[in-house]
């Protein structure tokens, strides 16, 4: 029997609230982007930004990079960064995606942005993040960075295993800003995530939990909605499916006309759908 495959961030995603999942990975709908009188869009420009920072990174790890691939200003960030932080010299892996078995039948899959050796041996996986204002990031409240250490350590049984978050600014140090200038510190924030391999387990269980939540509202095509409250990623007003979520509601179902205007056109299947089925 062919596996389900479910990508780490969908099972995030299902976690935090599974009708956002539907719409995003179940259903592959891409809301247009954000527009300045806030119509229709809810994808803001940050989000093409940091995907053009992501790329130069990558194609500077895998020697591929072609320069001036994004927009100037997003070029300029990354090399800037890179001038002050060197990538490491064991790379290991760059956006390239790894299948662990999650529990039988079903497999995950892990796209770090970057895997390194350090000289100790030490594995490290590392996620690059853009940002405008300082994050806020509980790292004991980060179930996705545990599912990706979760599934380093089993690619790695026999090494010593940590995760990071790269955090950064999407403007050079220099930049004018309010107060005065940016500066290095002020543009670059590293959070590491390290937790023991009985931690690890035990994420690893919680895990398999929410993916068989999801195979089980797949087979009866039925998604409830969050009810978390608080600050971004916790609430509704940071979900990029808001608008479909509430035209839903309001009219019992999707209309093509809905999707006509909230969600133009559709993710690659291959981009959202679990693979193998």
């Amino acid at each position: 029997m062919d596996k389900v495959v479910f990508s780490s961030s969908a099972i995030a995603a299902f976690k935090r609230c599974p009708k956002s999942f539907q719409l995003g990975y179940e259903m592959g709908l891409v809301p247009p982007p954000f527009t300045k009188k806030g119509e229709a869009g809810t994808i803001k420009e940050y989000v093409f930004e940091g995907t053009e920072v992501h790329e130069e990174l990558s194609g500077y790890a895998n020697n591929d990079i072609l320069p001036g691939k994004g927009r100037e200003l997003m070029v300029d960030v990354a090399q800037q960064y890179l001038k002050r932080h060197p990538l490491p010299t064991d790379i290991i892996s760059a956006e390239e995606p790894a299948y662990t078995e999650l529990m039988p039948g079903v497999v995950i899959r892990t796209t770090f942005d970057l895997v390194y050796r350090r000289p100790n041996g030490t594995v490290v996986g590392r996620d690059y993040k853009t940002f405008e204002k300082a994050p806020s990031l509980d790292l004991d409240l980060d179930f996705q960075g545990r599912i990706y250490i979760g599934a380093l350590m089993r690619r790695f049984p026999e090494c010593d295993v940590e995760f990071e978050y790269e955090y950064i600014r999407r403007v050079v140090p220099g930049t004018k800003n309010s107060k005065g200038y940016w500066t290095e510190k002020d543009c670059y924030l590293t959070f590491p995530l390290v937790i023991s391999r009985a931690e690890a387990d035990t994420l690893w269980e919680e895990t398999q939990w929410v993916a068989e939540k999801m195979l089980e509202a797949r087979e009866r095509n039925r998604y409830w909605r969050t009810d978390l409250k608080g600050k971004s990623p916790f609430t509704c007003g940071s979900c990029f499916y808001r608008n479909l979520c509430s035209a839903e509601l309001e009219h019992g179902e999707l209309t093509e006309q809905d999707l006509s205007i909230l969600a133009p056109t559709r993710k690659k299947q291959d981009d959202y759908l679990p693979i193998g089925r």
